[in-house]
């Protein structure tokens, strides 16, 4: 069994199972699904959901224009309070990323 501790590296201990209330080995064996394979694919799919919300905000507020009755204002507030607030972030993270860039070529 594979024991994971936050703070350490995971290592192996030896665990007999003798009673069917015991934890199984395969527990940590699966792969979790938002593991990504780089950096580049984290950052497209950062930006694919940034330009989901971007583009799920402007359609609900043209069908609040469009047809007022069939959207809750309340749904439009939200979703374009998402798509500022992950625009924003995405715009901090964008300028830390550069600025760190550039001090590692100032580097002397």
């Amino acid at each position: 069994m594979r024991v994971y501790n936050p703070y350490l590296k995971p290592y192996d201990v030896n665990l007999k199972i003798n009673n069917n209330k015991h934890i199984s080995d395969n527990l940590y064996t699966r792969k979790p699904d938002n593991v990504v394979g780089s950096f580049g694919e984290a950052l497209n799919n950062a930006f694919s959901n940034l330009n989901d919300l971007q583009i799920n905000a402007e359609q609900l507020q043209v069908k609040m224009v469009t047809d007022p009755e069939s959207v809750n204002p309340h749904e439009v507030s939200i979703a374009q309070t998402k798509a500022e607030l992950a625009l924003s972030f995405a715009k901090s993270v964008i300028t830390r990323l550069v600025d760190g860039f550039k001090e590692l070529q100032n580097l002397r």
